[in-house]
């Protein structure tokens, strides 16, 4: 939170400001938190802690637009300008706080509608004493506000589109507001469900494919909701939780493949859920779960990559089995599937089925009958029925199997 934002003042740069201004402006604040303070004793401590707070905002503002040190240096490099924005956000990120108004957006929102005294007693948990009439042309966005810092989302989103409903033009920052509560609503449900399906994952022993796939279809929601309502604390939540079960799915993935090779044997189907990991060079090799990506997708510990070995490539072989029909049969032991089809190659082409031609002699048809036939022509005529070519597939099946029995190798030798 910046200074300016803190003392509630509507800083233009093209604006000069004096220390007097200011120090009004503080003081306003601090004659605010010794009331509450007189008015509640047992406020008395935190309300000293939000006195101090003013004054070190005033103190930055002053420093920072009003009297600001003067360098000995002519110039400057990079490195001291980036070392003075660290040093400015550190000093920012001093006045935010876990109370009411503390973080910049809800700041920024409230102090329009809000005295410098209604506001300090929102800080201060003293909400419930305002009354949303006491400026009558933001009643309505001032219940809002009350209800929300209540914890009544609900409500208060309905008092903000009720704010804006017959307003022209209608306030930005209030339909900004709203949506801000939808996005957060949102957001609490997302996690909620997320700690469900995480739970559910390790129960059911979920693969890492598997497990990809379904929670980066919501992360893209979760990323643009969560730039809605500004909370990158809740980002970076979802992102340890994600990680936590993706980690858990690698390390149950390794585990699958060491059971498989210890029982030694021979069965492709089970691959279907196998991961690959393979370090920066390429080599096989067990890594972790550092981080997830833009989309969602794990990102593992040095630079390591995986490849999964998904149903796809298995269903691509039985494809070509079956368009090799009586010549080779499938085998789920892909070393014994290879030995046949390499020996089915080493006699020499194959070639090709017929293509299917036309049969219009119908006579005799009726029904779906003759329905069929006319389709089937139709199909014929438009290049829509599929012609084997028996050695394009046969050389298919082979580089298929060869590239699944590498990755399958691989993947056993790092258990």
């Amino acid at each position: 939170m910046k200074p300016e934002i803190a003392l509630k003042i509507d800083y233009d740069i093209f604006k000069e400001y004096t220390r007097g201004q200011i120090e009004t402006a503080r003081d306003e604040w601090i004659s605010a938190y010794r009331d509450i303070a007189q008015s509640d004793s047992s406020k008395k401590e935190l309300c000293d802690s939000f006195i101090d707070r003013i004054n070190r905002a005033a103190e930055l503002f002053i420093r920072r637009h009003i009297e600001p040190a003067k360098s000995d240096a002519i110039s400057h490099d990079d490195y001291y300008y980036e070392w003075l924005d660290e040093m400015k956000k550190e000093e920012d990120d001093s006045l935010d706080g876990n109370f009411p108004l503390g973080n910049e957006a809800d700041m920024v929102f409230a102090s329009p509608y809000f005295t410098i005294k209604e506001l300090a007693m929102i800080q201060t948990g003293c909400s419930d004493r305002i009354s949303p009439d006491g400026i009558p042309e933001y009643m309505g966005v001032r219940d809002g506000f009350l209800k929300e810092t209540a914890g009544l989302t609900t409500e208060a989103r309905e008092a903000y589109v009720s704010y804006n409903r017959f307003r022209d033009p209608e306030d930005e920052a209030v339909n900004d507001r709203w949506k801000y509560i939808d996005a957060c609503n949102f957001l609490e449900g997302e996690y909620e469900k997320l700690l469900e399906y995480c739970e559910e994952a390790d129960q059911w022993e979920k693969d890492l494919n598997s497990i990809v796939w379904e929670l980066c279809r919501t992360y893209y929601l979760i990323r643009k909701w969560t730039e809605t309502a500004r909370n990158p604390e809740f980002a970076l939540l979802y992102r340890q939780k994600m990680m936590e079960c993706y980690q858990n799915a690698l390390e149950r993935n390794y585990k699958k493949i060491k059971e498989y090779k210890e029982r030694g044997v021979i069965d492709f189907s089970e691959t279907d859920t196998w991961v690959l990991t393979l370090d920066k060079n390429g080599n096989p090799a067990k890594t972790a779960v550092i981080g997830v990506g833009e989309y969602g997708k794990p990102i593992f510990a040095d630079d390591s990559t995986d490849i999964p070995f998904v149903g796809r490539r298995r269903s691509n072989i039985k494809d070509c089995c079956r368009d090799l029909g009586d010549l080779i049969s499938y085998n789920d032991d892909f070393y014994e599937l290879l030995e046949g089809a390499l020996k089915l190659k080493s006699k020499g082409p194959l070639g090709a089925e017929p293509y299917p031609t036309p049969n219009y002699d119908l006579d005799g048809l009726v029904g779906g009958q003759l329905d069929a036939a006319a389709w089937q022509n139709y199909a014929i005529e438009h290049g829509m029925v599929r012609h084997v070519d028996y050695d394009a597939s046969l050389n298919k099946l082979i580089e298929e199997l060869q590239e699944l029995i590498e990755l399958y190798e691989k993947a056993l030798s790092i258990v």
